[in-house]
């Protein structure tokens, strides 16, 4: 203990301060308290140990504080500590007992309550059992009178039959069979039925009925006293279906009259059905409760149903008529009749079982009660389908009539014969023809049809129509009207009069067309055949056979004939000598058909026999189903132009010859220079093997030293510097003439235009390039879809070889080389683009690059003779192409190599 207080006393003032700080802790625990997480004791316990650590170490720090002096009370306050905590916890523990003691208390109170609530429930049970019983009983005395008065005054027969024998019979079954009572019970219910057969099957029957359903139904028939037979609607039920022989309770209904009734329906029915049947007409009628709906036979006759499949529903039905404008208009006129209470018609589509449509008409009325509320619809459907086709068919026809009269290239008509030729009936077409409305014409109502006719031409047309009917045949016409627009047209009229019996003219009728256009294209004619007669050109037309129809005034001189020779049996054969019949019908005649026209160079027989030159171009024209109607051609003397061209082959001769000559002497004067420049070359090499002896020499000899050093500044500094010149300067030579004669050979070398595809020519010189690609670390993007070109292949490989060459050549040090190749089609030509990223040119030279034998840096060492894209020039000009180029320095250069398209 005297320990425990040493280290009490021991605490550094930290804890004690901290001690302080205890306080929120015990806030803390009595909000535990608050809300129910520690007991009650254990906070007392824990709220005692605080506030005595609390004094503790205020005393303590009071003490080291100087405040006053220690107060020795360490050892009273553990041993108050000990015992209240022994106290809270046993209180606690005597808590806890007392609280489980509560519990079972609280448990056996709850379930001694829950016996007593059952206690009450089963007696209360009992009580409603009780009650039930009473009430059953009475319903019982109570039902037990209600059937004896039901069985004395019900005016239905009820009997009781046990063993076949009649126990009970109430008054109603006396009366139908005109038996007293007496007479009826103990006996046979045999004598009831006329026949034992009816007797036996009315029994075989029941006890089938009885036996499947308990209870059954049966109309037979009865033989009263009297004799007379009536028909009879048994209903019966055996008063225990485990034991028939206990008995069985039957009714029987008098239906003597309503069988009668039914036949007579029947049988107005039948007539109703052939009536309907012969109109096609059936009746329906709709619960409008229920929703029930009730068709007679004739009905799916006339929607093609059959009665066993189809169940005349709302839904059912509306769905025969899937058209929701239809049934709505249904629906709008139905709810007319509802509000008006009064009968409505209308006409339905529907669709067949085959997919076909039928139309039927209906009538219907509602059927109301007494308040006016609607119980009930009833109608009529009658099939129309057939009228509806005739109606359609009508209509198709009048359509198609007007279709026809609508779609005829001008105006039908029927008009008066009078001045101002009034219109009784104009087609749609005439607003097409005259800008008039039919409204506008008819009757006069707007414009008089002669105020359309041209002023000078109504007179002519009033005067041929006269003529024509006193003559009563058809009259044509040719004249001009004005439109509403202001348009002057020409237009052909055809007509005739209708006549009454008496003769007397009643009407015109007739058809009026515009033919502006034919007139116009007869004046057209007219104009190109003028136009064909003043031409210097020979033009003629022939039909497939070669019949000459036409030639010209420009042709019959060319021929030497006279302006007015006939071309009656003349054949393209006889204006052409033999060997340019051959062309026109073998080449010529066939191409045109094929492709529409042909052009050559061909002859015609002069009127002295000699051949005339001529440039010919035939022309096929077809009609619109692609058949040959006629040929036309046209042929320009061409003599001059072939004597040109003969002094053009001439001048072309002396200047190849020229040429030629020219090249042979460049030929030989290479040579010729080749040797001496061979000679000095090998001077200068024997010079150079002479100086290597004397520096031998001198070198072997050291004692003459003045000489040996002036002999050796000369082998050593000027002599070598010579010879370099000398060897330079012959292999430039060299290089010149190997230059000249490759520019020589370029127009000797011969060209095979042909189609070359793009893509795999630049593929092929990419392959064979790739070692030097590879050496220069380049990198070369081909696209693929470069389309092609018609050129000779060497020579455009050799143009795009020297041009990717270059690109390598001269390529920027400082960055890797990349060149993008390209093409594309422009207005029938190939344009080939080669992209890089080089040195570039500057603007200056970019014109001067093509020249023979320039170079942008001639000290470079790029090597090449400065001939690349020279050769590259002249080998494009031979194949009809063109190259230029953009480029800037230190950017890179494009060039654009335009050639013929494929």
């Amino acid at each position: 203990m005297n320990s425990w207080i040493e280290f009490i006393n021991r605490i550094p003032p930290i804890a004690d301060i901290a001690s302080f700080l205890f306080l929120a802790p015990a806030i803390l625990l009595l909000w535990f308290h608050r809300h129910k997480i520690f007991s009650r004791h254990l906070l007392w316990a824990s709220t005692g140990i605080l506030v005595l650590l609390f004094l503790h170490t205020f005393g303590n720090i009071l003490e080291r504080s100087n405040i006053t002096d220690a107060l020795d009370y360490s050892g009273l306050l553990l041993d108050v500590f000990f015992f209240f905590t022994l106290f809270v916890f046993s209180q606690d523990q005597a808590t806890r007992k007392l609280q489980e003691s509560e519990q079972q208390l609280r448990a056996s109170n709850q379930q001694l309550q829950a016996s007593e609530q059952q206690l009450r429930a089963a007696n209360q049970q009992l009580q409603a059992s009780e009650q039930q019983l009473r009430a059953a009983n009475e319903r019982y005395r109570h039902r037990e009178n209600l059937l004896s008065s039901i069985f004395r005054a019900v005016p239905t027969g009820i009997g009781l039959v046990i063993d076949r024998d009649l126990k009970q019979a109430n008054e109603r079954l006396c009366e139908m069979t005109g038996y007293s009572r007496d007479e009826l019970i103990g006996q046979n219910a045999r004598m009831l039925y006329p026949t034992q057969e009816v007797y036996e099957c009315v029994g075989r029957e029941k006890y089938h009925q009885i036996e499947d359903k308990g209870t059954g139904t049966i109309e037979t028939c009865w033989q009263t006293k009297n004799g007379r037979i009536i028909d009879v609607l048994l209903s019966f039920t055996p008063l225990d279906t485990q034991d028939l022989s206990k008995g069985v309770t039957f009714t029987a209904l008098d239906i003597t009259t309503r069988k009668e009734a039914e036949e007579a329906l029947r049988e107005s029915e039948s007539k109703l059905r052939e009536a309907q049947q012969m109109a096609h007409l059936g009746h329906w009628f709709w619960d409008v409760k229920t929703g029930q709906v009730e068709w007679s036979d004739e009905v799916y006759i006339i929607f093609r149903l059959d009665p066993q499949e189809f169940t005349p529903q709302i839904d059912s039905i509306m769905e025969l008529s899937p058209w929701p404008e239809d049934n709505q208009r249904d629906k709008e006129l139905m709810q007319k009749a509802i509000e008006t209470h009064e009968q409505g018609s209308y006409e339905q589509r529907f669709l067949r079982p085959d997919g076909s449509t039928g139309y039927y008409f209906s009538t219907y009325q509602g059927v109301f009660d007494n308040s006016g509320n609607l119980i009930a619809m009833k109608g009529t459907v009658q099939d129309i389908t057939a009228r509806k086709r005739a109606e359609e068919a009508l209509r198709e026809n009048r359509r198609q009539l007007a279709t026809l009269m609508s779609n005829l290239p001008g105006m039908a008509y029927r008009c008066m014969n009078d001045r101002d030729w009034t219109m009784e009936f104009v087609s749609d077409g005439c607003y097409l023809l005259t800008g008039y409305k039919p409204e506008d014409l008819v009757g006069n109502m707007g414009t008089p049809y002669v105020e359309l006719i041209h002023a000078e031409d109504r007179q002519m047309v009033w005067d041929s129509i006269q003529i024509a009917l006193k003559e009563k045949r058809p009259f044509q016409l040719l004249y001009r009207i004005r439109t509403a627009g202001g348009e002057e047209k020409w237009v052909w009229e055809q007509g005739q009069g209708v006549f009454e019996s008496n003769e007397r003219v009643i009407a015109l009728e007739g058809f009026i067309t515009d033919i502006t256009e034919r007139k116009r294209a007869e004046q057209d004619l007219q104009r190109l055949t003028a136009i064909l007669e003043a031409t210097s050109d020979l033009v003629s037309i022939s039909t497939l056979d070669k019949r000459v129809t036409y030639l010209n005034q420009a042709g019959r001189r060319l021929l030497g004939w006279a302006e007015n020779q006939k071309l009656d049996g003349v054949r393209i054969p006889d204006i052409h000598p033999q060997w340019a019949v051959e062309k026109i019908c073998e080449q010529g005649i066939p191409h045109a058909i094929e492709h529409g026209s042909w052009q050559g160079e061909t002859a015609i027989l002069g009127s002295d026999g000699q051949d005339i030159p001529v440039s010919q171009a035939i022309m096929v024209h077809k009609s619109p189903t692609g058949t040959v109607e006629y040929l036309s051609t046209i042929m320009r003397d061409i003599t001059e132009r072939k004597q040109a061209e003969q002094e053009r082959e001439a001048l072309l001769k002396a200047l190849a010859s020229k040429n030629e000559e020219l090249e042979s002497i460049i030929y030989v004067s290479s040579h010729d220079l080749r040797s001496p420049l061979i000679n000095i070359e090998g001077f200068a090499g024997e010079l150079k093997s002479s100086l290597d002896q004397i520096r031998t020499t001198v070198q072997t000899q050291p004692e003459k030293t003045c000489i040996v050093s002036q002999i050796e500044d000369l082998l050593t500094d000027n002599i070598p510097e010579s010879l370099h010149f000398i060897t330079a300067g012959v292999q430039k030579m060299s290089t010149l003439l190997d230059g000249l004669l490759r520019l020589c050979r370029l127009g000797r070398m011969p060209l095979e235009i042909q189609r070359i595809d793009g893509y795999d020519t630049f593929r092929t010189i990419i392959d064979a390039m790739q070692y030097q690609i590879d050496q220069a670390q380049a990198t070369i993007t081909l696209d693929s879809n470069i389309p092609p070109c018609l050129a000779d292949p060497q020579q455009l490989n050799q143009v795009f070889t020297n041009l990717l060459d270059n690109a390598i050549k001269y390529r920027n040090p400082d960055q890797p080389l990349v060149i993008h190749i390209t093409g594309r089609t422009e207005h029938g030509y190939t344009v080939y683009q080669i992209t890089d990223n080089g040195k570039g040119i500057a603007p200056e030279y970019q014109q001067k690059i093509f020249e023979v034998f320039h170079r942008l840096n001639p000290n470079d060492n790029a090597g090449g003779e400065g001939l690349g894209l020279t050769i590259v020039k002249r080998l494009l000009d031979r194949l009809g192409g063109t190259i230029i180029l953009d480029s800037q320095p230190d950017k890179g250069t494009t060039f654009y190599v335009t050639l013929p398209g494929a």
